[in-house]
């Protein structure tokens, strides 16, 4: 949704995440300035999403990295998302000038 890529660049922003790793994640790259957890977690969303399930050796990682309970968070948080930008993008939403 270009609505939900505007919101959150701002947000990842405002987060610390530099304008050129925003760039290389909207387009669903993994850029190489982002810590290890973070690149768990883009890389376990990346393919969450794109098969629907994540892989015994990505799993562990993510449970190494947040925990069990963070685990089930980060793949609920993905879910919303995808509920959200279906929504945003069913009723064409733009994103603000």
């Amino acid at each position: 949704s270009e609505y939900e890529l505007y919101a959150h660049s701002a947000a990842a922003l405002k987060a610390g995440i530099s304008e050129n790793a925003i760039q290389i994640l909207a387009v669903g790259g993994l850029p190489d300035d982002l810590s290890e957890q973070e690149t768990v977690a883009q890389r376990y969303a990346r393919q969450f999403s794109a098969e629907h399930r994540v892989g015994a050796d990505l799993y562990s990682a993510a449970v190494q990295a947040f925990g069990e309970k963070g685990v089930v968070d980060l793949t609920y948080l993905i879910g919303i998302y995808h509920i959200t930008c279906g929504l945003l993008n069913s009723f064409d939403i733009p994103r603000p000038d």
